[in-house]
C-alpha cells in the first residue's frame, strides 16, 4: 500500500471529502472495495428466477 500511495497517480489527484478534502488513500480504496463486494455478494445471494447478469466497469477476469 505504501508503494501504491507513492507511485499511482490516483493517490495524488483524487480527493475525497470528509469534513475537509483529503487525498484518497489505498486503505480507503480497500474499504470501499470490501463494502461494494459485500453488497454485491448479498444481492447475488437473493433468490431470483431466471438468469443473473452483473455488469461492472471492469473487464471479466
Amino acid at each position: 500500500m505504501r508503494t501504491a500511495a507513492r507511485v499511482m497517480s490516483d493517490y495524488h489527484y483524487i480527493k475525497v471529502a470528509r469534513n475537509i478534502y483529503r487525498r484518497l488513500t489505498p486503505i480507503q480504496t480497500t474499504e470501499i472495495h470490501l463494502d461494494h463486494r459485500s453488497r454485491l455478494t448479498a444481492r447475488l445471494a437473493e433468490p431470483f428466477i431466471g438468469e443473473t447478469t452483473m455488469v461492472t466497469h471492469h473487464a471479466p477476469h
